[in-house]
């Protein structure tokens, strides 16, 4: 478990659940539909692609080619090697049965960027500040169980919310990287982080994905 020191490069599991005041966090699992189906709602969530766009994840198949491409390197968590995404589903309640309301992940999207923490909440729940009571137990986790050394959160400049939410969970201001669509991204560091490069390009379905085609059309 991620609670207990591993020898470099060997596998470790993810601790499967997290609870917090009002919410029970479980660790995502690809295998499993209701998770797949939940996780694709959130990417659809209009409020969310109002926010950040549409992303292209429609379907099992996609889902399962983007986490492909963001399992952590192990240059970045004491040598350990994932089996998984790092992600988890948010519940609302003390509960893994309690209704899943909105997903966190940390994604390795670069090998010379720290992974990047990321999270929606479906916006029938936003505003009761479960994002960033989920996100403060999630950077807890990953780094004082798991043993991340360093990580960021990317927001678009436009995404407030987000922003606040990021300063709740610990970060600071971190500079500023240019994403696969060519908008820039605020750059968010754990404090004592050296600042992101100026003009690094981050992709982020990973250095070797890309965009879905859209299942419509095929583009």
């Amino acid at each position: 478990m991620g609670s207990h020191s591993s020898s470099s490069n060997s596998p470790s599991s993810f601790k499967p659940v997290l609870h917090t005041r009002r919410l029970t966090l479980t660790v995502f699992d690809e295998n499993r539909p209701d998770h797949c189906d939940h996780v694709i709602a959130c990417f659809q969530d209009p409020v969310s692609v109002g926010v950040q766009g549409d992303f292209g994840i429609h379907t099992h198949e996609q889902l399962k080619a983007l986490a492909h491409h963001m399992l952590l390197s192990p240059s970045f968590c004491g040598g350990k090697v994932s089996p998984r995404m790092a992600a988890y589903n948010i519940h609302l309640g003390s509960s893994s049965l309690d209704p899943m309301i909105g997903v966190l992940s940390l994604a390795q999207r670069s090998q010379t960027v720290p992974p990047d923490i990321g999270w929606v909440v479906l916006h029938q729940h936003t505003g009761h500040g479960y994002a960033s009571e989920a996100g403060k137990e999630f950077f807890r986790y990953m780094t004082e169980e798991y043993g991340i050394t360093e990580m960021v959160a990317l927001v678009k400049p436009t995404n407030a919310v987000s922003i606040k939410v990021a300063k709740k969970i610990g970060f600071v201001e971190g500079g500023e990287v240019i994403g696969e669509d060519d908008i820039p991204r605020r750059v968010f560091i754990l404090k004592g982080m050296k600042k992101i490069d100026p003009g690094t390009r981050i992709n982020f379905y990973g250095e070797e994905g890309e965009k879905p085609k859209d299942v419509s059309t095929g583009l």
